[in-house]
Formats: C-alpha cells, structure tokens, sequence
C-alpha cells in the first residue's frame, strides 16, 4: 500500500486531466446515488474525496448544501476556481485529512457540522485511505452524520483489483464509524460512450 503522502502526489499529478478522465464515472456514480437514495432539497451532503468537483457540480442543483473534502490541493485549488469563476453559492470546499485528527481542516468540518450531515458520498474513496487512518476517517465520517444519515460509497468489487470491497469488509469500515449496514450490491456503473464497469455499491446508515 502507498504512504499518504504518495497517494497524495498522485492525485495531484492527475488532477489537471480529472475532468476529463472522470466525467463519465461521475455521472455515473450520480445516477446509481439518486437510484439507491432519494435527494432532497433540505440536505446537507458530504462528498469525500470530491476530486475537482464533478460529482459535488450534480449535487448542488439538487440539494441545499454541498459540503466537499478532498487531501489533494491540487484537486482542491481547481475547485476553488471553478466555484469562484461559475458561483457555486452552495459548496463548501476543504482540503483536509480526515484520518488526522490534528489537522486543522479536520477539526473546522467537525465544528461546523458534526452531527449535521444528512449524506455522506465517497466515490472510489475507501480503497485509497490508508490502513492505519481507516479507523480515524471512518470515525469523524460518523461524527459528522446526524442520527438517521446515510453514508453511500463505490468501491472496486470482488477480485477486480487489489482494494475490492466485499460485504464482509465494508461492514468492518462501517463499524469503525458507528454505522449499520443497509445494502451491499455489485452494480453495473455507465462510464458514457458506450462504457460501463462493475462496481460495489455499499450503503449503511447511522443508527438513531
């Protein structure tokens, strides 16, 4: 498994491109959420791992408020502009290590919204925290979702790559955060042209 900081570099070095890498995943991934959970227009949402934003863009024309933390600055400063430059009113961004709770950004999430968030969203996230801060990020994930919230994520299923997801450990992950499992599917992701990939759907919910 890469360090922090390595993963760190290498969504840095791919951040130029992600628009055009992800867009298709990203729509994707939106279309399957909006499936599995209805969206309403009082939600606060958590996108972790927001990437430059493509996924938090569909969100905010639906819901009240986008909350989006990413580690990459990178991904985060290309945020920041395209909120500035199109005047997302709606979004917030941070850039923050959620897995360290020394980290200022970490800290200001949990003032301004410990126990408020009604969604939290992680596209192709889970797999990229690293083993030793699982159990820290899972618990401020927790933290920040009200009594009743849901936590929605995709992740590589069974055997397609090194960090698959199956039921067994996406229940280890969501009980570091305090949550309950709800559903876990193999479903099939539309990329756009033409192009689709299995991914597994995990969705748990924090108890009331």
């Amino acid at each position: 498994m890469p360090t922090q900081l390595e993963i760190i570099h290498a969504w840095d070095e791919l951040a130029d491109d992600w628009d055009d890498m992800a867009a298709g995943s990203a729509k994707g991934f939106f279309r399957l959420l909006q499936e599995h959970i209805p969206l309403q227009s009082d939600m606060i949402v958590l996108d972790f791992g927001c990437g430059t934003g493509l996924i938090a863009d569909l969100l905010r024309h639906r819901v009240k408020h986008v909350v989006a933390v990413d580690v990459s600055p990178v991904m985060v400063e290309i945020l920041e502009e395209k909120m500035q430059a199109q005047e997302w009113e709606n979004v917030q961004v941070f850039h923050a290590l959620l897995g360290d709770h020394d980290d200022e950004e970490t800290q200001q999430i949990l003032k301004e919204y410990e126990g408020q968030i009604d969604l939290i969203i992680a596209s192709s996230v889970l797999g990229f925290v690293t083993p030793e801060t699982v159990g820290t990020t899972m618990e401020v994930l927790g933290r920040l979702l009200k009594p009743g919230g849901s936590f929605c994520h995709t992740d590589p299923p069974q055997m397609e790559q090194r960090n698959h997801f199956t039921r067994q450990k996406a229940e280890i992950y969501y009980k570091k955060g305090g949550l309950e499992i709800v559903s876990t599917s193999v479903e099939n992701l539309d990329l756009g042209q033409g192009q689709s990939c299995n991914v597994f759907l995990g969705i748990a919910r924090k108890p009331f």
